[in-house]
């Protein structure tokens, strides 16, 4: 038996005793953040009475006990982690910027989201009057990725979730393999949903950002249909070759009717940030250089905690503007 199958047997023969989310995580309920469990149970069309009847009706506690699943989503001290970066190539031989983000999976999935949209080439299309930004990458694409990201990561696993932005790519890492006998070939059949989370995953399809029915890779490929699935070590990557990468993006855009614009590799965060700043000798090739960040671009507020280092280049940041 080869060892990928081998490992497949272990896992449905231990499947409950290999569950992490239904776990109880060692945390008191008076360290859940009620109102983020009132702004849950609101978006998920719930009534609401009290606290414990809440927790209990989600099915996140047991014999009094707080289950991990209850943290990740609820803790008042965050607990879980995101890092990004943004890379001067194809290669990670040279960092323009790694702020890393805390907090809950709600919160780092708009998080994550943000930062990547803040961090490829926008172009933009005129609607009537109004000007509408277009990214080089589906949105939805996106959002579907970080979302499978978080949902079916391996938690007992320490590594964090990653978001690698490179010149002609952009990675969503999470540790974990794929789960359940699922494989790639099958991955991109789609219709098929093996879960590693079953409590996460219900709490995801309450407020409808999972539907349960192994859509989640049909949309992707839908949107973007040149992403690639990858298995490396123990990390599960979903790659999005970016369109700006290729010569005749611009002439692409325009048959589209749109104006191709340029990226901005910026480093902001809307949570309590500390920022390091480091120097190297590498400057990557840009269209604009200044003295400052000026960046403009808009950004999705949450309340998670962020620690963001950010490289410069020979003593000055590089912004580009479309």
């Amino acid at each position: 038996m080869r060892e990928r199958e081998l490992e497949n047997f272990f896992q449905r023969k231990n499947r409950d005793a290999l569950r992490w989310d239904n776990k109880p995580c060692g945390v008191s309920p008076d360290d859940v953040d009620e109102d983020k469990v009132k702004a849950f149970v609101a978006r998920a069309g719930l009534p609401w009475d009290t606290l414990p009847n809440a927790l209990q009706k989600l099915d996140l506690i047991r014999d009094g006990k707080l289950l991990n699943a209850a943290q990740v989503f609820f803790a008042k001290k965050p607990v879980v982690k995101m890092r990004c970066a943004v890379f001067a190539s194809t290669t990670s031989a040279t960092l323009l910027d790694h702020p890393d983000y805390e907090g809950d999976i709600l919160e780092l999935i708009e998080q994550g989201q943000s930062y990547i949209l803040k961090n490829i080439f926008k172009g933009m299309r005129l609607e009537g009057l109004y000007r509408v930004d277009v990214p080089e990458l589906a949105v939805p694409a996106l959002r579907e990725a970080l979302i499978n990201a978080f949902c079916h990561r391996d938690y007992r696993d320490p590594d964090e979730v990653r978001i690698a932005v490179f010149q002609d790519r952009v990675e969503i890492r999470n540790p974990g393999k794929l789960f359940g006998g699922l494989t790639l070939e099958k991955l991109r059949d789609g219709n098929v949903s093996a879960r590693r989370n079953p409590l996460i995953a219900d709490m995801l399809r309450r407020i409808r950002l999972i539907e349960g029915w192994g859509r989640g890779m049909p949309l992707i490929l839908d949107n973007e249909p040149d992403t690639r699935f990858q298995e490396v070590a123990h990390m599960f990557i979903t790659a999005f070759p970016r369109p700006s990468f290729t010569p005749d993006y611009a002439a692409k855009a325009a048959a589209n009717g749109e104006v191709a614009g340029e990226d901005n590799v910026t480093a902001g965060t809307s949570g309590t940030s500390t920022t390091n700043t480091t120097s190297t000798t590498d400057t990557p090739d840009t269209s604009t250089t200044s003295t400052t960040d000026t960046s403009t671009t808009n950004t999705t507020s949450t309340t998670g905690t962020s620690t963001t280092n950010t490289t410069s280049t020979t003593g000055t940041s590089t912004t580009r503007a479309f």
